[in-house]
């Protein structure tokens, strides 16, 4: 039972304060988690269980900031409490961190290939241990503050069409980005981008990269010159030239929409390719050249899509299409077509998706950005 889960070192109260930074602790050994609690003191609060049923109820119901997980928990254990923490549906990411009894490297990069927070091996101290958590605990919260800065926190309304976008970060402060831009002229640019790496380091990243986007567009278009492909080559141009930003690349679909005309027109960077869902049209746009940040020369090409009534495009990130099922195949584009033509929603594309393949979380990251014209569908012109 859930009542049978309790704190190992109850706060005292707080006032208006922040809340006390949560952790679950799944162990064999409640003196540890005790320790534990101790060396951490008042600011964090320890609950403590020995039974998964228990600390899965626990999670569910209360979302806390760090899982810690004991060395002597059994290993399907521990992935099964890992599985429950990523499939949560919440804006607020939970840490995992996993205890070892000795150095077993294989188990080590497997854990943190899967996402894995932090992997400590004992034996260490409580103090020792208490602050690789606060540090983690640190690193998390900046993550998802880069999170916040990397996605919109709204998107316009216009008459007639419906736009929605959907972000599922594997842990805070991944490399997706989307950003939208209204500009002067009355034209309307989205950008959804995936950058090298993970984590932080790669979020700080997308964080340069999305202001180049940005000042990239408002310069165009002020010069007259804002067809997406000319968008991507200053943006390219700024990022090979920046001795920061040296060797490091990224994969971006810069789409236009002339809202006036029905029109959509997009520039695509070894990005994955959009998708028109349509009844009555082909669902794959496929075009594109190499990623942002690699060759300062390189030469981007415009696409341009009429949006019949009823029809949308998809911008999304690898994240979905590269989802492999229990038996290793991977989600692929066309599934990803299937489900999308029928999904009410992003997030019941996502879960639907998911459920197809039988899994319940990602392996990395996630975002989603459809733009759908409102009305019956009919046919439209290329």
């Amino acid at each position: 039972m859930l009542e049978s889960v309790q704190p190992v070192r109850q706060t005292p109260a707080r006032g208006p304060q922040a809340p006390a930074t949560r952790i679950l602790s799944l162990s064999r050994r409640p003196d540890v988690a005790g320790k534990l609690a101790a060396s951490l003191g008042d600011e964090y609060r320890v609950v403590h269980t020995a039974e998964l049923k228990e600390a899965i109820r626990h999670l569910r119901r209360v979302k806390p900031d760090l899982v810690v997980v004991g060395p002597h928990v059994p290993v399907l254990d521990a992935q099964l409490l890992f599985q429950s923490v990523r499939s949560l549906d919440s804006s607020k990411q939970t840490g995992f961190v996993m205890l070892i009894s000795r150095p077993d490297q294989e188990l080590i990069s497997r854990a943190y290939e899967s996402g894995v927070d932090l992997v400590l091996t004992l034996p260490a101290t409580a103090d020792s241990v208490a602050n690789h958590l606060r540090a983690t605990h640190a690193r998390m919260k900046l993550g998802s503050e880069f999170d916040d800065l990397l996605t919109p926190d709204r998107l316009p309304t216009f008459e007639g069409y419906q736009t929605d976008y959907y972000r599922r970060p594997l842990s805070p402060g991944g490399g997706d980005l989307m950003t939208w831009f209204d500009a002067p002229d009355g034209s309307f640019y989205v950008a959804i981008a995936d950058v090298e790496g993970k984590g932080i380091r790669a979020g700080s990243f997308a964080f340069a990269y999305q202001g180049y986007i940005r000042s990239a567009i408002l310069t165009c278009v002020d010069q007259g010159r804002g067809a997406p492909s000319e968008v991507l080559s200053v943006v390219n141009r700024l990022a090979t030239e920046d001795p920061m930003l040296s060797g490091k690349h990224f994969s971006i679909v810069l789409m236009r929409w002339d809202r006036q005309n029905h029109l959509v027109t997009y520039a695509n960077a070894g990005h994955c390719e959009p998708l028109l869902l349509s009844s009555t049209r082909t669902g794959f746009r496929k075009t594109g050249e190499i990623p942002v940040g690699l060759l300062s020369d390189t030469v981007f090409h415009d696409e341009i899509l009429s949006l019949g009534p009823g029809e949308a495009i998809l911008l999304y990130t690898d994240g979905l299409t590269e989802l492999r099922s229990q038996d290793g195949a991977l989600a692929g584009t066309e599934l990803l077509v299937t489900i999308a033509r029928e999904a009410p929603t992003l997030q019941d594309l996502a879960e639907s998706l998911l459920a197809a393949s039988g899994r319940q979380h990602f392996d990395d990251d996630v975002m989603i950005f459809r733009l759908k014209r409102e009305g019956g569908e009919e046919p439209a012109a290329l």
